[in-house]
């Protein structure tokens, strides 16, 4: 389960970064993100939309799947996502031991969007 969590939460903050609708500050505690995630109404439908559409989509297995197979394991894996980060902020342990690495990872996908976005501003940049 907390594989899943944390590998949900590195797509969330790369695929939604990318999109230019996040703000890394609301996130800077790796609890408040298990917060986000954990809300019945909020995050878990997110990463399951931006996995299911930078990721996902690119399978032939989920190419394959009927609309309401689609829909059904969306569900199941958005329910799964807001059940462990659930389980997980009642860990503090986990918690206090992932921060550190939660940290440099957010400041690392931070300064990694700049970037990006000053690449695509170039001037000079070649479009090949």
């Amino acid at each position: 389960m907390f594989a899943l969590v944390l590998v949900s939460s590195l797509v969330l903050v790369a695929g939604v970064a990318q999109a230019g609708a996040i703000d890394f500050t609301q996130f800077a505690l790796f609890s408040d993100l298990l917060e986000w995630l954990a809300q019945p109404d909020g995050g878990a439908f997110i990463v399951v939309s931006v996995f299911g559409a930078f990721a996902l989509e690119k399978w032939a297995f989920w190419q394959g799947l009927s609309s309401n197979m689609k829909f059904f394991g969306s569900m199941i894996m958005a329910g799964l996502i807001t059940i462990s980060a659930g389980y997980v902020l009642n860990l503090p342990d986990v918690i206090s031991f992932i921060q550190p690495i939660w940290s440099f990872l957010i400041k690392f996908m931070a300064v990694w969007s700049v970037t990006q976005v000053a690449h695509m501003k170039d001037g000079l940049r070649k479009i090949t």
